[in-house]
């Protein structure tokens, strides 16, 4: 089991190693979050600031060993289909190729200059 409660968060890298894997996620229902892990089916979702969630879900996890053993099959499959390396680098090229795209079609004079670190 992989406990990792929060607020807010992006994709963990955390998250994915534990689901390639085969551990059970116990996370916090936050968007980016719930793109991958569906509560009850390849893991849980508890409430950061909801220490009895938490403490609910994880003894769910640690008593189902169904939900374990469904979990760690579908999270090898989904890890392996979405966050490959290959996956993961057509991705990245995609979106730069927007930006890229989006800022040769902006109107010229219009393109905020970049920030510089402080």
């Amino acid at each position: 089991v992989m406990v990792a409660p929060s607020v807010s968060d992006g994709t963990p890298i955390s998250m994915l190693e534990a689901m390639a894997a085969g551990a059970l996620p116990l996370l916090s229902p936050v968007e980016s979050i719930q793109e991958w892990v569906q509560d009850g089916l390849n893991g849980l979702l508890a409430h950061a600031r909801d220490p009895e969630q938490i403490a609910g879900a994880l003894r769910r996890a640690l008593t189902d060993d169904g939900l374990c053993r469904r979990a760690a099959t579908v999270n090898r499959a989904i890890v392996l289909e979405r966050a490959n390396r290959d996956v993961i680098r057509q991705r990245v090229l995609a979106y730069y190729r927007r930006v890229l795209h989006l800022r040769r079609e902006a109107p010229r004079g219009n393109t905020p200059a970049p920030r510089r670190a402080a």
